[in-house]
C-alpha cells in the first residue's frame, strides 16, 4: 500500500464529500441538461481545483506555521530551560 508523507487515514476520507457531491449534482442535473458538456467540464474542473487548492493551502499554511514554530527562539529557550540549562 502507498504510504503518504502526512497523517491522514485514507484518501477516501478526504475525497468522500466532494466525490459524492459531484455525483449527486451530476445525476440531478443531467436529465435536465442533455448534451451539455459544459456542466460536466465545470464539475470536474471545480472538483479538481477545489481539492488541489485546499490541499495546497492546507499544506502551505501548516508547514509555514510549523516551521515558524520550530525555528522560534522561545521554543528552544523553553526546551533548554526544561532540560535544566540556565
Amino acid at each position: 500500500m502507498f504510504q503518504l508523507p502526512f497523517a491522514i487515514s485514507r484518501w477516501w476520507d478526504i475525497l468522500f464529500a466532494p466525490i459524492w457531491t459531484f455525483i449527486l449534482v451530476f445525476l440531478f442535473t443531467s436529465k435536465k441538461v442533455k448534451g451539455d458538456r459544459d456542466l460536466f467540464f465545470g464539475l470536474v474542473v471545480g472538483l479538481g481545483f477545489g481539492l488541489g487548492f485546499g490541499l495546497g493551502v492546507g499544506l502551505g499554511v501548516g508547514l509555514g506555521v510549523g516551521l515558524r514554530f520550530l525555528f522560534s527562539n522561545k521554543l528552544w529557550a523553553s526546551v533548554f530551560h526544561w532540560l535544566g540549562g540556565k
